[in-house]
Parts: structure tokens; C-alpha cells; sequence
């Protein structure tokens, strides 16, 4: 991990930020100590601390106990300038105090103190990278049905609320939804619920669940049972709905079609049925022999059924003995499918012959 090239001094503005040492949120207008510096990728990273909670051994590499080398210290009140060169100049000395030790424990040959704390500071930079890799944590209300929890795999009802987790892949933003219950399997890497995006946009009721969630506390029943009872309804409502399919009637423009119920081929110029519905967001057409429709796509009256009024009187009047379940014409229109496609097959064959 590169050194920190810089530090900050302001007064914070807003609540939003936290301590990375005690983890507490750093009020707004109040001092605050920034450690700046460059991860591995080249992004600036700056960590928040308050005063008195910032690392000395961060402090003294890079102000060399002066304060003026801090950025922003000719900004700040009288009273936050005395206090910084204070720390400052305490951190100098524990520093030369701190180097007066190590020659002595050379000199004594104690080379092992030396080698665990070298392996103690690999361990805090490793920690420091692990922080910059952080999971951002989202929350709102699903806008619709379609995503679903990457933990119990079942769906979010809308307007209820879903948690986000959103890592970086690629250059890309990948968000995993959860629902409330199963993030409190997932371990969190956030210090605070000021660390949510959206989490002040949120009902008071879900705001207190989720600093429950937060420092490990059972979640409200009441809260549970509600997104319990909706999942419930949606999943009676997919159970009892049924899939939205158009019905529409035209005259088969060739003979390649053929009727997904007898497999038989639909004749060029016959009247077929087709039903179309939305599979993984493409439009799926299955023809029929008007014979062959299924009983239970058909529709209550053949004014649903696109293109009906294009036909010809003679076919509309077939059309709606079919949708009536007339016997009778339905052998009709089996026998007057069969003619047309025997005669398809004749002149297919004559044609082969005409060719040899």
C-alpha cells in the first residue's frame, strides 16, 4: 500500500462521515483529521478521524512535527491550531522516544520485538486495503417484482423494502439485493447507518430495524411479519394468474409452419390460429390448424382475436363455430385443411419431376 502524501484538516459537513478508529459518526462543524492517500488502483482515499483519535505514527512522517505542513491548518480556528500543534508536537517526541528504543533493542540483540512488529504493521496495512475494498450498502423500496434476493433466491414484492449490496466488477457497478431477514446473515462492511445510501429517505419503522440489524439486536416482528404477508400475496397472485397470451388468426403465408398440436405442416393461403406469448422478453408465436387450438387458450369472444376482421365473411363464420366447439365443422375444417395440404404435396412433387 503507497504512504499517506498528505493530511487534512476541516470541519466536518454534515453527519455523514465516521471515525475509522472508534467507528462513531463525526459530528457536523467539528474538527476532523483526513489521512490522504493513493490505493493500489490510483484512486485518492481519504480516511476520516476525530482529533484525538488519529494514529501518531500516521501524524509524524508526514508533518515532521510541524502543524503547518497539515492541509487547511491556516484555516482553522485559534484554538483547533493550538490543539494540532500539540498532537504534533507530542507525536515527535514519541517518535524519537520510539527510535531511542529500537537502537537500544538492537544493541541488546532483541531482534524478535523488531520482526513481530514489522509482521503487526503487514497485518494493519493488509486491514487498510480490506477497508478501500468495502461493500457499498443501498436501501429503498423495490420498484417492481422482478429482482430477487441473492440469499433465499424468492422474490422482492414491490414498494418493499430490498438492501443492496454494490461492489465494483470490471469497471462495473453490481448490485445484489437481499431482503431485510436474510441480510442479517450477511456480515456488513458498514460502521453506521449514516453509511446507507437512502437510508434517511426510508419509514421510521424500517430506519429502526435497520440499526438493530446494524448492532446485532432481533428485528422488529412487526417489521417481519409485513414483508412476510406481502411475498405471501405475490406468490398467491403468480399462482393464480395466468400468463398473458395474444390470439390472433391470418392465412398461412407459406407451407413451412406447421400446427403445434397434430405436427402436421399448415397449407400456404389456409386459415391458422396462433397464440403468442412473452418468453425470457422475446414474443413466442405457436401455430395451429383452427381444429388443433388448445380448449384452454381459447378466447371468450373471437372479437379478442387479432386480425379476426380481415377475413374473409365465410371464415369469420367458421371461426366462431370453432371457438363454439361445433363437432360438426370441426370435421369440416380438418377435411378442407387435409385437401389443401394433399394438393401442396401434388404440386410439390409434380414440380420435383418437371425439374429431373
Amino acid at each position: 500500500m503507497a504512504s499517506p502524501t498528505k493530511i487534512i484538516a476541516e470541519y466536518a459537513k454534515s453527519n455523514r462521515s465516521t471515525c475509522k478508529k472508534c467507528s462513531n459518526s463525526i459530528s457536523v462543524n467539528t474538527l476532523r483529521l483526513g489521512l490522504h492517500s493513493k490505493d493500489p488502483r490510483g484512486y485518492d482515499v481519504t480516511k476520516w478521524h476525530h482529533l484525538n483519535c488519529f494514529p501518531s505514527d500516521s501524524l509524524q512522517p508526514v508533518t515532521h512535527g510541524s502543524a503547518d505542513n497539515i492541509q487547511g491548518f491556516s484555516s482553522l480556528k485559534s484554538s483547533d491550531q493550538e490543539a494540532l500543534e500539540k498532537l504534533t508536537a507530542n507525536c515527535d517526541l514519541e517518535s524519537k522516544q520510539g527510535s531511542d528504543q529500537v537502537e537500544k533493542e538492537v544493541e541488546e540483540g532483541n531482534v524478535e520485538k523488531s520482526s513481530k512488529k514489522s509482521k503487526v504493521d503487514k497485518v494493519d496495512e493488509h486491514e487498510e486495503e480490506g477497508e478501500q475494498k468495502k461493500v457499498k450498502v443501498v436501501a429503498e423500496y423495490a420498484k417492481s417484482n422482478r429482482s430477487s434476493c441473492k440469499q433465499c433466491t424468492k422474490a422482492i414484492p414491490s414498494k418493499t423494502l430490498r438492501l443492496g449490496l454494490v461492489s465494483r466488477d470490471r469497471g462495473f457497478d453490481m448490485t445484489k439485493w437481499h431482503h431485510l431477514r436474510c441480510l442479517s446473515t450477511v456480515p456488513l462492511q458498514v460502521d453506521s447507518v449514516d453509511e446507507i445510501d437512502g437510508f434517511t429517505s426510508l419509514k421510521s419503522n424500517h430506519q429502526e430495524a435497520l440499526k438493530k440489524l446494524l448492532n446485532g439486536e432481533p428485528l422488529p416482528v412487526a417489521v417481519l411479519k409485513e414483508d412476510e404477508a406481502a411475498l405471501d400475496e405475490l406468490q398467491s397472485k403468480s399462482k393464480t394468474s395466468k400468463p398473458s397470451i395474444k390470439i390472433i388468426t391470418e392465412y398461412a403465408k407459406s407451407s413451412r409452419s406447421s400446427c403445434k398440436k397434430c405436427t402436421e405442416a399448415i397449407p400456404a393461403k389456409s386459415l391458422r390460429l396462433g397464440s403468442i406469448s412473452k418468453e425470457r422478453g422475446h414474443d413466442v408465436t405457436r401455430w395451429y390448424h383452427p381444429a388443433c387450438f388448445p380448449t384452454d387458450l381459447q378466447p371468450s369472444s373471437v372479437d379478442e382475436i387479432d386480425g379476426f376482421s380481415s377475413l374473409e365473411i365465410v371464415d369469420q363464420e367458421a371461426l366462431k363455430k370453432v371457438m363454439d366447439g361445433s363437432d360438426q365443422l370441426l370435421k369440416e375444417v380438418r377435411k378442407a385443411d387435409e385437401f389443401m395440404l394433399n394438393e401442396g404435396k401434388e404440386r410439390s412433387s409434380k414440380k420435383l419431376k418437371v425439374t429431373e
